[in-house]
């Protein structure tokens, strides 16, 4: 009796704890899969009105804080604030509008076009580099 007592426990070990493992592992990772399609979800809806309203001029990306909500960060021309004060406007009817849930919105400068040069191994980037060394 005590050696199919000990077989038992031996196989409950063996089989049982392991699969027990991989059920919580499969869990999690669910878990994550749902929150990152959830942040997904929210950015692409969140582009699509700015873009509906007024065109590829910006690029939010949100993410989840870690104490819960939602954070928004998009780098928007400083130098036009009546672009800045639509793109808030957009934002929060796009984020009030998926659900409920609290989120912030981080404005950081956007880099002016016409100052932008592509890498400095570009040979775009090498001339005018060379141009503005030689003083043309």
């Amino acid at each position: 009796m005590l050696d199919t007592l000990r077989i038992l426990t031996t196989l409950f070990t063996v089989i049982a704890l392991p699969l027990a493992a991989l059920a919580g592992l499969l869990l999690i990772v669910g878990r994550r899969e749902r929150r990152r399609d959830a942040c997904v979800a929210r950015q692409v809806a969140l582009t699509d009105a700015i873009h509906r309203q007024l065109g590829a001029i910006v690029a939010p990306v949100v993410t989840r804080r870690l104490g819960g909500g939602w954070r928004v960060a998009i780098a928007v021309p400083f130098e036009s604030p009546g672009v800045v004060a639509r793109v808030i406007d957009i934002v929060h009817a796009a984020m009030v509008g998926v659900g409920p849930s609290e989120f912030d919105v981080v404005l950081t400068a956007q880099a002016a076009a016409g100052r932008r040069i592509r890498g400095a191994g570009s040979r775009i980037g090498r001339l005018s580099l060379a141009a503005n060394a030689s003083g043309r």
